[in-house]
């Protein structure tokens, strides 16, 4: 970067990863982390959907509010200032979980510069709007923001309690230089002292990339980059300072003209830019800068290898946190965001990096997005085209038992055994129960409650098709199956779905108990347990109508009654389908006395035709004895289910007591006919004669007086 005829520090590039100091030693991974391949970086441990409840996110969203990807937080972080399309916000994050709207602006370009940004090929809707691509604080009272205005960017000046444009801003000004004419290019802006340092494409192309200085003070004229210092297709990422040595960082990548293939090769590089340093410089020292730009050698990251390799994912935008351990030992925390959608959080441990979990933060990729990291609130925000969304750095609680803290390996959350919960190392008082490194549950949950397995009972009828599902704890985990009966699951009975649910048939072999086993780290944990018995009656099945075939019969002499056999049972076979009821049964002649019985009969009487209907929904409306034949055919109606082994037992009793009444009754008649017998010689006095009486007393010698 140069003055108009003053030295000033030269633009230095170097190839991947380069760290200068404490200040941003966590931007120095940044582009290794976005353009390095390799194989073997374990999944993310747990995965949390959008809108999961163990891990809420508090979203700010409105339908007339859209694109809201520039965040800018306020010095006490209880306000974060929010560029999108043709609006700046100002949104209340003061309280915990809650994101509430302070203060609105629209800034919209007027219908003449939308009409001459549709004449030049572009779309008014997607491409000539105003998004607003730079926020910077220049003092105490004063924002500078700049947007692409229809393809014609400028820039303003704004009051940081109103967002009211300030009457000595530049309003409509022209913008170039500062943010890109393409909404959907990439640029970077960082504010220094009140000074404003931009690297963007300055023409309507994006062909022509510019690193400049803005709002230059103490006379200063503003500059920009060197034309001798040409960048190559750049993508610029993000920008840091270091105010001790009075440095600014901007990251990007580019075509390595330095390599010579067939194909371009991209290179991750870091510029340099240094504040008026070189301006004591000697002419020979100027010279040699501006020949030799790019450093002599590659920079290294710490460890001389990236620290994090992901061959299916990449990572768009990258926030670090540095945190101490309940060991007391430091750690770098990064939060990568991902164009599917996802926000990852590693952790950089002595030899490799582990991924602690995957957060879904918005539904659909998306080029333009942002994220910005709240240290003092322990936060982090992510601008999309949805919302904003606010993601706390950690969700201790969702970890329900010792074990489960502990794998987690982070190193915000520790195990605390007084209270018996994973809460923040920070609140906890002392002897936090945390292994970052290794997650040895045996070590440090010793004494420690584990999490209480699931319990479920399943009833299934013979030959049914049982389905055990069970969850991993988390994505590391491997699961099995035991049986108390067994060590090993038969192969020829039993099987594991692609889900690792367990799948077999019902039968006298399979009614046992199960237990779901997660393993993580060699650490073993019961899942689940599940108790499989052979239901005594059909299994419940909702139906919307159930179909009763009832015939009746009746004559003057004689009642029969049809009373199922052996054969007639009901029998269920419950392949997912609606099942109907046929029920036949035919009577005769109801009286008084037999009405009830008959009744009770045909509430409880199965056909053999009925397969797939349980006894309990088999309960038809009581005849009354008022009933035709022919209004009581076809009764649909639902049926009030019954316990059916308790039926089939009173039932049955009913039936024995009537076969006795019966036999009794017969025997009963048999005998009386035996004791009475007609004779011809009284038929014709009307009297009878009593043959074999026991009982009788008169002499045999007297004769009845004629």
């Amino acid at each position: 970067m140069r003055d108009r005829g003053i030295p000033a520090g030269p633009v230095e590039r170097s190839t991947p990863i380069m760290a200068y100091g404490s200040l941003a030693w966590s931007l120095s991974a940044l582009l290794g982390l976005l353009l390095t391949p390799s194989l073997g970086l374990e999944p993310p441990r747990i995965s949390f959907p959008l809108e999961s409840p163990e891990r809420p996110l508090p979203l700010f969203s409105q339908p007339d509010i859209k694109n809201t990807t520039t965040l800018l937080l306020s010095d006490d972080d209880s306000t974060l200032f929010v560029g999108a399309q043709d609006t700046v916000l100002s949104l209340d994050v003061s309280q915990p979980g809650v994101i509430t709207m302070k203060t609105k602006m629209e800034w919209k370009p007027p219908p003449d510069v939308l009409h001459e940004c549709t004449t030049k090929g572009k779309k008014e809707t997607t491409d000539c709007p105003n998004f607003v691509r730079v926020l910077q604080p220049i003092n105490a009272t004063h924002l500078y923001a700049c947007g692409t205005f229809a393809y014609n960017p400028h820039d303003t000046y704004m009051d940081t309690d109103t967002l009211t444009m300030a009457e000595v801003s530049r309003k409509y000004n022209n913008g170039k230089v500062c943010c890109p004419f393409n909404p959907y290019q990439r640029n970077t802006a960082i504010s220094v002292d009140g000074e404003l340092f931009t690297a963007t494409t300055n023409d309507f192309l994006g062909k022509t990339p510019m690193v400049s200085r803005h709002l230059s003070k103490d006379g200063r004229p503003d500059v920009s980059q060197d034309t001798s210092v040409t960048l190559n297709e750049p993508t610029f990422v993000s920008s840091a300072s270091d105010t001790s040595e009075g440095k600014v960082y901007f990251f990007f990548s580019e075509v390595g003209n330095e390599y010579s293939f067939l194909d371009e090769f991209k290179v991750a590089r870091v510029a340099q830019v240094c504040k008026c340093g070189l301006a004591n410089a000697s002419d020979t020292t100027l010279m040699a800068v501006k020949e030799s730009f790019l450093a002599s050698g590659s920079v290294r990251p710490i460890g001389n290898a990236p620290v994090l390799n992901s061959p299916d994912q990449r990572y768009s935008r990258i926030a670090a946190l540095r945190t101490k351990a309940a060991n007391g030992q430091d750690y770098t925390i990064l939060f990568l965001l991902s164009e599917s959608g996802f926000l990852h959080k590693a952790v950089l441990l002595n030899k490799d990096t582990h991924i602690i979990e995957e957060i879904q933060v918005f539904r659909q990729p998306q080029l333009v997005k942002n994220i910005l990291l709240s240290t003092s609130k322990g936060v982090l925000y992510v601008g999309t085209s949805e919302g904003v969304t606010q993601v706390p750095v950690s969700q201790c609680s969702s970890y329900k038992s010792c074990a489960q803290c502990v794998l987690a390996r982070d190193p915000l959350c520790g195990w605390d055994p007084a209270s018996g919960h994973c809460a923040s190392v920070s609140a906890i008082p002392a002897n936090a129960r945390q292994d970052v490194e290794h997650g040895n549950v045996m070590k440090e949950c010793q004494g420690s409650l584990t999490a209480k397995p699931l319990l479920v009972e399943v009833y299934a009828q013979l030959n049914e098709v049982v389905r055990l599902k069970c969850s991993r704890s988390s994505n590391l985990a491997t699961l099995s199956w035991k049986s108390a009966k067994a060590s090993a699951l038969p192969h020829h009975l039993f099987f594991h779905s692609g889900d690792e649910n367990l799948v077999f048939m019902a039968t006298p072999d399979t009614f046992r108990i199960y237990h779901c086993i997660s393993v993580e780290r060699g650490y073993e944990e019961t899942a689940a347990i599940y108790t499989v018995r052979q239901s005594v009656s059909p299994q419940a099945i909702d139906t919307p109508a159930v179909q009763i075939r009832i015939t009746t019969t009746e004559t003057k002499d004689q009642m029969t009654t049809m009373i199922p056999s052996d054969t007639d049972k009901l029998d269920l076979i419950n392949f997912g389908e609606d099942p109907v009821i046929t029920t036949d049964v035919t009577t005769t002649n109801k009286t008084p006395d037999t009405q009830s019985t008959t009744e009770n009969l045909e509430d409880k009487t199965p056909d053999t035709n009925s397969s797939t209907e349980k006894p309990e929904d088999m309960t038809p409306d009581p005849l009354s004895s008022s009933e035709k034949p022919e209004d009581i055919v076809n009764h649909n109606e639902p049926l009030t289910a019954k316990n059916y082994h308790s039926e089939l037992v009173a039932v049955s009793f009913l039936l024995a007591v009537c076969v006795c009444v019966l036999v009794l009754g017969g025997l009963y008649g048999w005998h009386l006919q035996g004791r009475y017998k007609l004779g011809p010689s009284d038929t014709a006095e009307g009297g009878y004669k009593e043959e074999n009486d026991p009982l009788e007393v008169s002499p045999p010698s007297i004769k009845k007086a004629e």
